[in-house]
């Protein structure tokens, strides 16, 4: 085993070296994209290369000069009925279905009963009613006479 003298530098562990390099190749690459993007053509002026850039879709100024205020209610007026009169003609829909199936099913029972019906009438004129059986006189027997 190889002792270390008190006279060798300390080196740094090796992931502080290559984050050390990553940090001054990320600062170099900055810093030439930075020199890269001005123009030296002509006088610089003193101002800004970079102008603001204005955001996308309608500003509240915008909407407040061009619009009255009572449209922007009115629209979302208008959705909101629109919104409802969707929903009234689901429920609509919904009630005439239920009704219709309603419907459906009675008529179903309706020709279930009158098919019975038909078909007890069919039966008992196919086949003749069974006459009474005449009433026989009773047994006397000892058995089920009651005691005297």
């Amino acid at each position: 085993m190889v002792q270390a003298s008190s006279s060798d530098p300390v080196r740094p562990p090796a992931w502080q070296r290559w984050l050390l390099l990553g940090l001054l190749c990320g600062l170099g690459y900055g810093l030439t994209m930075r020199l890269v993007g001005l123009s030296f053509s002509g006088d610089w002026g003193g101002t800004q290369l970079f102008g603001v850039k204005p955001l996308p879709g309608t500003g509240l100024d915008s909407l407040r000069q061009g619009a009255r205020p009572t449209d922007l209610r009115a629209d979302l007026d208008r959705l909101e009925r629109q919104r409802l009169e969707r929903l009234q003609q689901q429920q609509a829909a919904s009630r005439r279905e239920a009704t219709a199936e309603r419907e459906r099913q009675e008529q179903q029972r309706q020709q279930e009963q009158e098919s019975r019906r038909r078909l007890d009438e069919l039966e008992g004129r196919s086949q003749p009613e069974p006459s009474p059986l005449p009433e026989e006189a009773p047994v006397s027997s000892p058995l089920l006479s009651p005691p005297e």
